[in-house]
C-alpha cells in the first residue's frame, strides 16, 4: 500500500496533488507567484485579443486553473504564457498619442 492510500485509510489529510508534484519535481514549477500574479493581471486582455483556437482554448484553460490558489503552471504552460504575454501586450503599445 502506498503512503497517499495508507494516509487516506487512515483518515489524514493529503496535500494537493499539485504541492506534491512541486515537492517532488521543482523544475515543475517554471514561474514564481509573483510573475504569474502579474501575467494574470494581463490575461483578460490577452483571451479578448486571442484569435487563434489553439489560444483561445488555452487562454480559458488557463483562467480555469487560476481558481485553485495551488495551482502553478507547468515549463510548457509557462512558456506560452509568457510569450502570449508579451506578444499580445505590445499590441496596446502601437497607439499613437495625440496632442
Amino acid at each position: 500500500m502506498d503512503g497517499v492510500n495508507l494516509r487516506l485509510k487512515l483518515g489524514l489529510k493529503t496535500a494537493p496533488v499539485s504541492q506534491r508534484i512541486s515537492k517532488m519535481y521543482p523544475e515543475y514549477n517554471a514561474m514564481e507567484r509573483s510573475e504569474l500574479r502579474k501575467i494574470l493581471e494581463l490575461w483578460p486582455h490577452v483571451m479578448r485579443q486571442a484569435t487563434d483556437d489553439f489560444v483561445i482554448r488555452f487562454s480559458q484553460d488557463i483562467w480555469k486553473h487560476t481558481g485553485d490558489q495551488n495551482w502553478r503552471p507547468t515549463q510548457r504552460q509557462a512558456q506560452v504564457m509568457r510569450k502570449l504575454a508579451t506578444e499580445l501586450n505590445h499590441e496596446n503599445d502601437d497607439c499613437e498619442l495625440i496632442e
